[in-house]
């Protein structure tokens, strides 16, 4: 068995309680057929909402709102908490309601900034207010942040008048992206050391001539984002070249236009870490190109652009330059008896979750593939009180390894093929989570249980052993990390900037080994 003690990467997420967040694209409805939908009013604003049945415009109910006085003025006031979009900035965003009743009804928004100081700040946006009838009409606002800095929206509507009462169906979160246009990013993630501005970065439009928004969004909220724009060239190319300096930590170069956005993600190390990291890649030395392949879940999946992943691959390439190319497959929620049905479909068979990211996936062959599983295969649900792996058994998830470790190298005979052990999620933060589930009424799951991922591990590095692949330990170093806490989010499991950091340097270091496959 040939054994590299590093790291590991993947997804996860699950059956019920998927643990992915919600991606750029995301639209919400709300029918109220038989619940507020979580639109509320909070104590401190005026007005009162309820769910109702038989006033609706559709469907079985609606809401009904109704004015209350508040300092001497008479309005209600309703929002729903909790739609976080990852870059808002330059994005067109559709904030709707088929309402009918009395009073004055608006739509609008409240946008979520930051002070500079690591605070929030709160601004509210208002569209035009519109009388209300018996006749049920459309109220909407279109919230425009083609130049504006925003990373966290809320809804909300406000209703005007004594005594007005309004009923609300149909209610809709939309963004606005005219398919004629498109934008996509055409760097790739790149590393640099602190004190050196961002470098130029390339991104490509669908037009020729526009005017391309950038905004330079810092992830530590302590620093202000940067706005700048360029128009783009004939050929539809666009460079940002704002040229400003940021402290270590992660920077997302947003570019927009139309409703439309890419971003590209840069990295900055202190100038010592990041000589120590150019150090350990100088050491990797490539005489023939090196085709990646990434089966995952939602830790290789999530933060694309700036996750471990795209760690590894700028490193690789930086010495080894235009060498590396990479397809990165992984898909939240993943296990590996899911990864196999996706591997094995056939025309005619049930689809399987996210089954077009596998397509034409063996059109080329690979040097090295990368197979990160084990949260989702070992995670424990209240149903059964975590008494066993949820998803799929130990039995099962071996026999399941050695039927894809055998497929692909049936279509890459050449492919050395790394198992790369579950990371040690932070069980704590996990149980939490679960509990509060539990409380809520739904399945609670908890990750990284030692009682499951312990035999996980010990499978894992015995079929890595009898298939003769590699096997990189991401368990040990993440269990002992000095800033343990640090590496893993609020739910315990997916990975924070650090944590794609440390992930990124153990696989790095695996590929620099004496006993790399890469050797």
């Amino acid at each position: 068995m040939k054994i590299i003690k590093s790291i590991m990467i993947t997804t996860i997420s699950m059956t019920c309680c998927l643990l992915c967040a919600n991606p750029v694209t995301r639209n919400y409805t709300f029918n109220f057929d038989r619940n507020t939908g979580g639109w509320s009013t909070p104590g401190y604003w005026a007005g009162k909402i309820k769910f109702v049945t038989g006033n609706a415009r559709r469907g079985n109910g609606s809401i009904e709102v109704t004015t209350t006085e508040k300092r001497g003025q008479f309005f209600a006031r309703g929002t729903i908490f909790g739609i976080t979009h990852k870059y808002l900035s330059g994005q067109k965003i559709s904030i709707s309601f088929y309402v009918k009743g009395t009073g004055e009804f608006c739509a609008g928004a409240l946008l979520y900034g930051r002070n500079g100081r690591g605070g929030e700040t709160m601004n509210f946006v208002y569209g035009d207010k519109v009388q209300l009838t018996d006749e049920w009409q459309k109220v909407e606002y279109i919230v425009d942040l083609s130049e504006k800095f925003a990373e966290r929206i809320a809804p909300i509507f406000e209703l005007h008048g004594k005594d007005a009462v309004a009923y609300i169906d149909d209610a809709a979160f939309t963004h606005i992206r005219p398919q004629s246009v498109s934008i996509s990013a055409t760097s790739s993630h790149v590393v640099i050391p602190a004190g050196s501005p961002l470098p130029e970065l390339m991104f490509n439009f669908s037009g020729s001539n526009a005017k391309i928004n950038f905004f330079a969004i810092p992830a530590d909220r302590r620093q202000l984002p940067v706005y700048t724009s360029a128009q783009s060239a004939d050929n539809g190319s666009v460079a940002y070249t704002g040229a400003a300096t940021f402290p270590a930590g992660e920077v997302a170069v947003v570019a927009a236009a139309e409703g439309r956005q890419a971003f590209c993600i840069a990295e900055i190390l202190p100038a010592e870490e990041f000589a120590r990291w150019d150090e350990l890649a100088a050491s990797i030395k490539l005489d023939n190109p090196l085709n990646i392949l990434v089966l995952g879940d939602s830790l290789s999946d999530l933060h694309r652009g700036g996750n471990h992943i795209d760690k590894l691959v700028f490193w690789l390439n930086k010495h080894n330059p235009g060498k590396v190319t990479l397809r990165n497959s992984a898909i939240a929620g993943d296990f590996i008896t899911r990864v196999e049905e996706r591997l094995n479909w056939r025309y005619g068979k049930p689809d399987v979750w996210r089954l077009s990211d596998y397509r034409n996936i063996f059109a080329r062959k690979y040097d090295l593939v990368f197979i990160f599983l084990g949260h989702n295969d070992t995670v424990a649900s209240s149903r059964d009180n975590y008494a066993t792996p949820a998803n799929v058994s130990l039995a099962d998830a071996e026999a399941s390894y050695r039927r894809v470790i055998a497929r692909i190298k049936q279509e890459s005979p050449n492919a050395k093929i790394i198992l790369v052990s579950p990371v040690a999620s932070d069980v704590t933060k996990s149980r939490a989570v679960a509990e509060n589930m539990v409380r809520w009424g739904h399945a609670g799951h908890i990750f990284g249980l030692p009682e499951h991922v312990t035999p996980f591990l010990a499978m894992l590095q015995k079929v890595a052993g009898e298939t003769g692949c590699f096997y990189i330990d991401l368990h040990t170093p993440t269990q002992n990390a000095a800033n343990r806490p640090a590496l893993f989010d609020k739910g315990g499991v997916h990975l924070t900037p650090a944590g794609n950091t440390l992930i990124a340097w153990e696989l790095l270091r695996s590929l620099a080994a004496e006993n790399s496959p890469l050797k």
